[in-house]
């Protein structure tokens, strides 16, 4: 009997220590995808970078895309990249990285997260038996017009802005 309780006094300062030693920055870190979604060109460089040495990241990234779901292949690559990379992102991105206007957009073809992205979808049931020349299709539609939904974004947000400032004019 004596011996138990001094196993479990032992058990008890080993987890006690553990306690101690607990910083929640470290914890932080801990988790390799909550950085999600990307919210910049440079985050999305460094987590492709991320993905092609960490393999911790590529598989919390697998069950992430998987659980993301959708009932259709066009709806599951729709949701997945939503969920990965914002919009702001998505609108510096092309398929080709072609240069558009003053602006030279992110190569998406053969990047490290595409393939991540499109090998993790496959592990959906909507997207299980997906080509890549149609994960590449509802890919470049998840991404295309994005650069026109962050100016509706940017104009209902000065909007909403002018109009508070009226509202606030009008009360004083």
């Amino acid at each position: 009997m004596n011996e138990n309780v001094n196993n479990i006094q032992r058990q008890v300062s080993k987890i006690a220590g553990r306690i101690d030693t607990y910083r929640p920055e470290v914890r932080e870190n801990l988790d390799p995808l909550n950085e999600l979604p990307l919210s910049t060109l440079e985050d999305l460089v460094v987590f492709q970078n991320a993905l092609t040495v960490d393999e911790r990241k590529r598989e919390s990234l697998a069950r992430f895309v998987k659980n993301i779901g959708g009932a259709t292949e066009s709806e599951s690559v729709k949701r997945a990249w939503k969920e990965v990379v914002s919009v702001n992102v998505r609108a510096l991105c092309n398929w080709y990285g072609v240069k558009r206007g003053t602006m030279q957009k992110h190569k998406l073809k053969k990047s490290p997260i595409v393939l991540a992205v499109w090998d993790k979808l496959r592990r959906n049931t909507a997207c299980c038996h997906s080509t890549d020349s149609a994960l590449q299709c509802e890919t470049i539609k998840a991404f295309s017009r994005s650069a026109e939904e962050t100016r509706r974004n940017a104009a209902r947000a000065a909007a909403l802005t002018k109009r508070k400032n009226a509202e606030n004019i009008e009360d004083n």
